[in-house]
């Protein structure tokens, strides 16, 4: 009996490599992360709602219409584009696909091969017909780089070289960008595949770092997966091998013996076990059992028994214009070489080990650093940001303001507390402004600047004095904008009339305006005035900030020493009250979030996320402390 058990399953193993070989896209091995990419973007193959189960344990309430697939060597994220490509234009007749590489002689090497290998066998010969029209050579790929399946469902082959132009006014279901897409072009598709409900796939191995299209798509970027590194020890140690490929110790040297001998024979055990993302997900399990800790830059560390390994991204979701319903949700899946059994991951731990840090995440996790440092690299949103209502309701409130012509003002809300200074709000935020709704981001990434560009709040409201005073006294809860208007006064009348010394829900010590643009004055009725007097006249009495304007680049640069200074703690030990930061920022400032992570001063004084940095900076910079209650007293004008 068992001879013909072993005779059986050898039959068995025998004929599913063979049906693995003849029809990959029926019978093919497929790991856990591509069901993970099928279920963002809501592959028809699937069964919807469990897709959205998986969407909503990520914290994705949209369907994903561009994926960025970042992956370590062999990780096989060619394989599941070719995959997903095949898979789409076969669902229904008449769909349309694009596969585009550096130059079309490096499509014709890397790209046409694979998408021709999830071709049903049918499909792979040569078929001229009056709609289908296949024709492939291992030399020259598919004639006219093209080809058309019976269904009339087409796929061209192009490059990044090609005439700009020749992009414009295709409408698309499915687009591949493999290696380094210029960022331009990434959106140029995302309206191309608009009109059709498309998805656009962008598989990249960051051997070239962090470029212009990561860039895009990772600064402002939320981690809502992240797994274990076992090949980036924290804690001294070598590297744990068998757990990076999800193998025991036994398992890894059974795989090293088969391998030892010549001829080699077969082993006993996989390559690699896969990470079952989709099922950690839906278990909720984003983050690995274990102590978490928050280093510096963005490296977090797991505690896992008596080891520490750093963390690493699994799946991130892509900053968007949330009150834009038509803004395309973006994503970030990393594929990592253990996600392929197939493609030797046991060989690139081998060439990966004792190699830098940078050099191992890269090419085994598929994780790029950035090459352009951000000015807050202690900065991490679970350590230094805080729920709303978490923050303390009594302390020092000081406002800031920031001007500027043609866009509207930032501002920033702190309070200062015996322990921290707490920035409790921001204008504009992600809450209603009424009349104008939930404006969006201040700032967005930008694939050509490392500051981003600007974003729809920075759009002017067209807002006056008038509107300016309302919205102070709406958001510190005047006592006078809850008051009924008088019959006999007109709106303006009554807003001119309204202070906060009648009662208000904040007291502010103090309200601050950069003083580069609110001290300009200019001629009216002969006499000079600046924004700060034209403010006065309406009852609100701002402070010129001065010594730390945007010109001042050593006041910057203290500014910065300051912001870092405050952000600092020991991310070696557990955050309590005695190891933790002096800046704490609410969870809903996410512009203020947003440039704390990615400004880099490199765009100067134009940076799309430079305001916020300014009004923090001032906040810190004004050499303001928690005051006692009943210290300070009413000095009119609607701060204290």
């Amino acid at each position: 009996m068992g001879e013909e058990a072993w005779a059986r399953a050898m039959a068995l193993r025998a004929s599913t490599i063979a049906k693995e070989r003849f029809d990959p896209l029926q019978f093919g091995y497929e790991p856990p992360i591509w069901k993970l990419c099928d279920c963002l973007i809501d592959a028809p193959w699937l069964d919807s709602e469990y897709a959205r189960k998986v969407r909503a344990a990520l914290g994705f309430d949209r369907v994903v219409k561009t994926l960025l697939l970042l992956g370590g060597n062999r990780a096989s994220k060619s394989q599941y584009a070719a995959r997903t490509t095949m898979r789409l234009l076969l669902h229904k007749a008449w769909r349309r696909a694009w596969c585009l590489h550096n130059k079309r002689a490096m499509g014709v090497t890397y790209q046409q091969p694979v998408v021709r290998r999830y071709m049903p066998p049918r499909l792979r010969r040569k078929i001229k017909e009056e709609i289908g029209n296949i024709n492939f050579s291992i030399k020259n790929g598919f004639t006219e780089g093209k080809f058309v399946l019976p269904t009339g469902s087409e796929c061209e082959f192009l490059s990044y070289e090609d005439d700009p132009d020749s992009f414009e006014g295709g409408e698309l279901d499915v687009i591949w960008d493999d290696e380094l897409v210029p960022p331009e072009l990434v959106e140029t598709f995302e309206l191309r595949l608009a009109t059709r409900d498309g998805v656009q796939l962008i598989t990249f191995t960051p051997v070239r770092g962090y470029s212009a299209t990561v860039r895009m798509f990772q600064d402002g970027a939320k981690i809502v997966m992240e797994s274990v590194a076992y090949l980036a020890p924290k804690d001294g140690l070598a590297p744990d091998i068998p757990a990076a490929l999800g193998l025991t110790a036994a398992e890894l040297a059974e795989l090293n013996a088969a391998t030892s001998v010549r001829p080699e024979r077969a082993a006993a055990a996989p390559q690699s076990r896969p990470e079952d993302v989709v099922a950690r997900a839906l278990a909720g399990e984003l983050t690995p059992p274990g102590k978490v800790r928050a280093g510096e830059a963005g490296q977090r560390a797991i505690e896992i028994g008596d080891r520490r390994f750093e963390l690493v991204p699994r799946v991130a979701k892509c900053a968007i214009d949330e009150s834009n319903p038509q803004a395309q949700q973006r994503a970030i899946v990393w594929f990592h070489s253990s996600d392929n059994p197939y493609g030797n991951p046991k060989n690139v731990v081998g060439k990966v080990l004792g190699k830098s840090r940078a050099y191992v995440l890269e090419r085994f996790h598929g994780k790029a650093d950035k090459l352009v440092s951000t000015r807050f690299p202690l900065f991490t949103e679970s350590v230094h940001t805080v729920d709303p209502k978490d923050i303390p309701a009594t302390g020092t409130n000081v406002l800031v303001a920031d001007p500027s012509t043609g866009r509207n003002f930032f501002m920033l809300w702190g309070r200062f507390t015996p322990e921290c200074l707490y920035i409790y709000r921001e204008w504009p935020g992600d809450y209603d402004i009424p009349g104008h709704g939930i404006p969006g981001p201040w700032a967005l990434p930008d694939g050509k600047k490392p500051d981003g560009r600007p974003g729809p709040a920075q759009d002017s409201f067209g807002f006056g004095f008038l509107q300016y005073k309302t919205e102070l006294a709406r958001l510190e809860g005047w006592r006078d904008y809850e008051r009924k208007r008088p019959a006999d006064l007109s709106e303006e009348e009554w807003i001119r009339s309204w202070s906060a010394e009648n009662g208000a829900r904040e007291r502010l010590l103090e309200r601050l305006m950069d003083s580069r643009f609110a001290s300009q004055p200019k001629l009216e009725v002969d006499r000079p005035v600046t924004l700060i007097t034209d403010f006065e006249k309406w009852g609100v009495v701002f402070l010129p900030i001065t010594g730390h304007g945007e010109g001042d680049n050593s006041a910057i640069r203290e500014g910065v020493i300051e912001i870092n200074a405050l952000l600092r703690y020991d991310a070696e030990k557990p955050v309590d009250y005695f190891n933790a930061p002096k800046l704490k920022i609410s969870n809903r400032c996410r512009n203020l979030i947003y440039s704390l992570q990615n400004w880099t001063g490199h765009d100067g004084t134009k940076g799309a996320c430079k305001d916020p940095i300014d009004c923090l900076r001032y906040l810190v910079q004004g050499g303001y402390a928690h005051l006692p209650e009943g210290a300070f007293e009413s000095v009119g004008g609607g701060h204290y």
